[in-house]
C-alpha cells in the first residue's frame, strides 16, 4: 500500500498543520480591526512625514556638521587643538592657491 501526503488545507494556508483554524471575526469585528489598522497607517505616514520634512533635515544636517567641526578643533577640555586648526588653514590655502593658479593659466591661455 502507497501513503500519500495529506493535502495542505486551503484555510489554514500552505504547508501549515496547525490543530486550530484561526478564529473567525464577526463583520463589525473585523470593520473595527480595518479602521485601527488605518489609523495606526496614518499616525505612521504622519510620523515619517514629520521625520523626512526637508528643512527639518537640512536643520539636522546643518546641526550635525556644526557639532562636528566644533569636534574637529576643539578637545573634551574645550581647548583649541592647534595642530588640527593649522592643518585646515593649510589646506584652505593650498586649495586657494591652486584656484588662483587655475585662473591665472585659463586666462593667460584665452589672449
Amino acid at each position: 500500500m502507497s501513503q500519500q501526503a495529506a493535502a495542505p488545507d486551503p484555510v489554514a494556508g500552505a504547508g501549515s498543520h496547525a490543530a486550530d483554524p484561526p478564529p473567525r471575526l464577526t463583520q463589525p469585528e473585523l470593520e473595527a480591526a480595518i479602521a485601527e489598522r488605518q489609523r495606526h497607517l496614518a499616525a505612521t505616514l504622519d510620523e515619517l512625514g514629520r521625520r523626512l520634512e526637508p528643512a527639518r533635515l537640512a536643520r539636522t544636517a546643518a546641526a550635525d556638521a556644526r557639532a562636528s567641526a566644533v569636534s574637529t578643533v576643539i578637545d573634551s577640555r574645550g581647548a583649541l587643538r592647534l595642530e588640527r586648526v593649522v592643518a585646515i588653514a593649510a589646506a584652505l590655502v593650498v586649495v586657494v592657491v591652486t584656484a588662483v593658479v587655475a585662473h591665472v593659466r585659463t586666462r593667460r591661455r584665452n589672449r
